[in-house]
């Protein structure tokens, strides 16, 4: 504001002299005034405090007309005119407010005055991106959480949402090859070709919640999914020089398109879920398979730390090659968590599965135990999350041993989440895998480490 004078117009002045109590209102005494910009910019926030949002208005826009090119007056008129009700001419002024923000501060107040016109508006997805501005230039604890709020308040009453995630990493076995080191078919050794590259991952969709009552919600999506491999130059000339024609550097690429549909309800101390999904499936572009899949949850809170889910799903897959027979396939399991006084969170979950199918080797039986610890509070300045899991799978049939085949599979995931670097409430996150199957047939013997880099939002 600095603190030279500042000569507002008559009305202004009356006004000011009035808010100030200092003197008579008068007009001869009006004429009088001398305030400083800082000293009017006060009394234009105190009014706006107060409810007073014309008055606020009369000073903001007196302000505006001796320096048009300062920031914070076109905040103060934005609130005003929100308050006023007049919200598209508020978006325009807090528009004219970020276009002219150079400091940190009043970048976080122009982009909560876009977060709350924009929101007036009703364009509420845009608001809730304003709202990524504001926690991006947020800098007190008092800020961050109001940003936050703002957020949560926004994507709470947007009937839509979206999600869009990416992830890279070295793939050391873009096709999924066998592991081990020679395996044998028809008693004749082969050596498993096993290509490396990078695979890129998106996924990606939106949901519209079309129903919503005090308990319950109903939504309709759409999601999309991808991976792309790209081919280090061995494993190019490896398919290229293959004597298939019909092989290309896009075999291995799969895709995945489905439409959703999701219900929750809250009953008492429980709640419930229902989903269910169709998609179709592409494997080197081409039509791989159709999948429809349904899933129930009912979560129960058995105390403020301790909630038990029981889950199961069934799923439906037909194949795009008419010689490939449908695989049906249903999961029953179920689900604790247990918040730490700490405010660490761990979970145990254990799930029985099973498929069939007119091709035998296709069914199996087994289960499964699953282990996450997630850390309440960031380790070293990271956001820990540490997965592990134990399963078994018998198949009784297998065409490569009269004795069926046997898989036992581990592995784990360590994902650290860096907020030091985050970039409008997303900040990168870096995931450890490590996957093995172990299986009386080599054919199917799988062993990978992997590490990415994906993005997460921080609230």
């Amino acid at each position: 504001m600095g603190g030279g004078v500042f000569k507002a117009a008559l009305a202004s002045a009356a006004l000011a002299v009035g808010l100030s109590g200092g003197l008579s209102g008068t007009p001869a005494l009006a004429q009088q005034v001398e305030l400083t910009r800082g000293q009017v910019f006060a009394l234009a926030m105190q009014q706006l405090q107060a409810g007073e949002a014309a008055k606020a208005l009369v000073l903001a826009n007196a302000l505006i007309g001796a320096n048009p090119e300062e920031s914070a007056p076109w905040i103060v008129k934005s609130r005003a005119l929100l308050a006023l009700g007049k919200a598209r001419a508020a978006r325009d002024a807090a528009q004219r407010a970020w276009a002219l923000a150079e400091k940190q501060n009043v970048r976080f107040g122009a982009a909560m005055a876009m977060t709350e016109s924009t929101r007036a508006t009703g364009n509420l997805t845009m608001a809730q991106v304003w709202s990524r501005f504001a926690y991006e230039n947020a800098k007190t604890p008092g800020e961050v959480q109001l940003a936050t709020r703002a957020y949560k308040t926004i994507q709470a009453e947007n009937p839509f949402s979206f999600s869009l995630q990416a992830t890279m990493f070295p793939n050391k076995n873009v096709n999924n090859g066998s592991s081990a080191d020679v395996i044998f078919i028809g008693g004749l050794p082969f050596v498993p070709v096993r290509h490396s590259g990078w695979t890129t991952e998106l996924s990606g969709g939106v949901t519209y919640r079309f129903s919503k009552r005090e308990h319950g919600a109903s939504f309709i999506g759409l999601r999309g999914y991808l991976a792309k491999h790209w081919l280090d130059e061995e494993s190019r000339n490896e398919i290229l020089t293959n004597i298939d024609p019909d092989d290309t550097v896009h075999d291995f690429d799969f895709a995945s398109v489905t439409a959703t549909f999701r219900h929750v309800e809250t009953v008492g101390r429980m709640t419930y879920s229902f989903d269910a999904g169709l998609s179709r499936s592409f494997y080197g572009w081409e039509h791989y398979a159709d999948t429809a899949n349904v899933s129930g949850e009912a979560r129960f809170r058995l105390s403020r730390q301790t909630e038990l889910s029981l889950i199961g799903r069934a799923r439906g897959q037909w194949y795009a090659d008419p010689a490939d027979a449908p695989v049906y396939s249903f999961d029953l399991g179920g689900k604790v968590r247990h918040t730490l006084a700490n405010g660490d969170r761990i979970s145990f979950t254990l799930t029985g599965e099973t498929a069939f199918s007119n091709d035998e080797p296709r069914e199996y039986l087994g289960g499964k135990i699953d282990v996450q610890y997630e850390f309440g509070k960031p380790v070293a300045g990271l956001d820990l999350d540490v997965s592990a899991y134990l399963g078994y799978r018998d198949y009784a049939v297998s065409p490569y041993d009269p004795d069926g085949r046997h898989d036992w599979s581990y592995g784990g995931k360590i994902s650290a989440g860096i907020p030091s670097i985050s970039v409008l409430g997303f900040m990168p996150v870096v995931d450890v895998k490590y996957n093995r199957r172990i299986t009386n047939v080599a054919a199917y013997e799988a062993n990978s480490l992997q590490i990415g880099v994906s993005l997460k939002s921080e609230f």
